[in-house]
């Protein structure tokens, strides 16, 4: 599951804002963004573990017991929202519990999907992830700096092609800094920044496609990224 890039929850404790957010209270009701049957909506969900370390949570949806989602403060306002309610506790197995954390890119995914693991989940993996862990913390205690040269890697350098998946619009980025083989299909509610939405701006003017027209999924067409020969980069 996981690559050879892991950073530890420490190691990015500056690059948050300090004093401004916080994490949900266990019991908290908060609004969620579920995708079922292709159609995304917003859910109920309520906070049942707070992890301090890392900023996670993890939440209990639509009063399901075997529907659990974990999110991070980072996602607040991109797949989960407040609503200022808290649930009864006394019935509730809830807890808030402390542990170290570890940054962690997973295998086949960009390093804009980069999750929070604890120790016990990358052992889980199998032994190619509990290696990289357990070498990622032999440089900690040699106290060696961590490498933050993987932040370039989140940003958007252009944008590749677009297509409609389940009703939802994505496009193909290219991740600065790596090669082609790298770039990945991302929804447009995850390319809010404002280097990601210059690209893609780019994209459209050199190809020539109204904005609007994307809105609503045009006729399936194949993706030139799967033919040899075929132009990609605009």
């Amino acid at each position: 599951m996981l690559s050879a890039e892991t950073e530890s929850t420490a190691a990015l404790v500056s690059e948050k804002p300090l004093g401004v957010r916080r994490l949900p209270v266990l019991g908290e009701m908060i609004k969620v963004e579920i995708e079922e049957s292709g159609v995304v909506a917003w859910r109920e969900a309520e906070v049942r573990q707070v992890l301090l370390s890392g900023d996670r949570f993890y939440v209990c949806v639509g009063g399901d017991e075997d529907f659990i989602e974990c999110y991070s403060l980072d996602d607040e306002w991109k797949e989960w929202r407040r609503t200022g309610r808290v649930s009864d506790l006394s019935k509730r197995e809830i807890s808030q519990v402390q542990e170290t954390e570890y940054l962690s890119k997973l295998r086949g995914y960009s390093y804009r999907r980069l999750k929070w693991m604890c120790a016990s989940e990358i052992e889980a993996d199998g032994p190619l992830s509990a290696n990289v862990l357990k070498k990622f913390e032999k440089r900690l205690l040699a106290c060696e700096a961590v490498d933050q040269s993987y932040l370039k890697h989140t940003e958007v350098e252009r944008v590749i092609h677009h297509r409609h998946s389940r009703g939802v619009l994505e496009y193909m980025i290219k991740p600065k800094g790596l090669p082609y083989s790298e770039c990945s299909w991302e929804r447009l509610s995850q390319l809010l920044e404002p280097e990601a939405q210059a690209a893609i701006k780019r994209y459209h003017e050199a190809s020539s496609l109204d904005s609007a027209a994307l809105i609503k999924p045009a006729a399936r067409v194949a993706s030139v990224w799967t033919k040899a020969g075929a132009p990609v980069e605009v």
